[in-house]
């Protein structure tokens, strides 16, 4: 794993002094990241198993394991007073978000005549899809 890690961490420098074209190494990075991943889930169920007989916290190949209880999730799709919550904040949300766009100040809805103000907008840096080519 390491030979793999410094591999990359060659093609990282040797972008960072201009011998390597960032777009290819980003790509093979992208889709080797993505290929392990795959990997992971295909044995992922396999390694919980091998897991049940060892302590909820233990060190096995130079590792630190932690076995995590399921988590628990709860869908309250079926509750009606939740959905009209729901319908409620998602209306709201719509105004508020048309009151930052198109006025930036508040705006009235005329369903309640509650003033909603403007939403706060901020914005996530930029980023780089990769996908293979078909």
């Amino acid at each position: 794993m390491q030979e793999a890690i410094q591999h990359y961490q060659d093609l990282a420098a040797r972008v960072m002094e201009g011998e390597a074209y960032a777009l290819a190494v980003y790509a093979e990075i992208s889709a080797t990241i993505k290929a392990l991943q795959a990997i992971e889930e295909t044995i992922k169920e396999q390694a919980i198993r091998d897991a049940e007989h060892q302590d909820k916290k233990f060190t096995m190949y130079g590792y630190t394991f932690e076995k995590l209880p399921p988590r628990r999730v709860v869908n309250y799709k079926n509750v009606p007073q939740w959905a009209d919550l729901k319908a409620r904040q998602e209306r709201i949300e719509k105004l508020a978000l048309t009151a930052a766009t198109q006025f930036g100040a508040t705006i009235v809805d005329e369903e309640t005549g509650e003033v909603i103000p403007a939403a706060e907008i901020k914005y996530t840096k930029e980023a780089l899809s990769v996908k293979p080519t078909k």
